[in-house]
């Protein structure tokens, strides 16, 4: 488990470093998934309420 910060909101949620996983921001509700890109896993955007 490891932290990321919300682009929106800056609330920090915990999250797996497993590729593909999902996190929703638990106080604005966007939905990110973490991506493999090379030799660094990122978070995309896919769902903003």
């Amino acid at each position: 488990m490891t932290k990321d910060t919300c682009e929106l909101c800056n609330i920090e949620t915990d999250f797996d470093l497993i590729p593909g996983s999902r996190v929703t921001c638990p106080d604005c509700n966007t939905e990110y998934v973490l991506k493999q890109e090379e030799n660094h896993l990122r978070f995309d955007t896919l769902y903003t309420p």
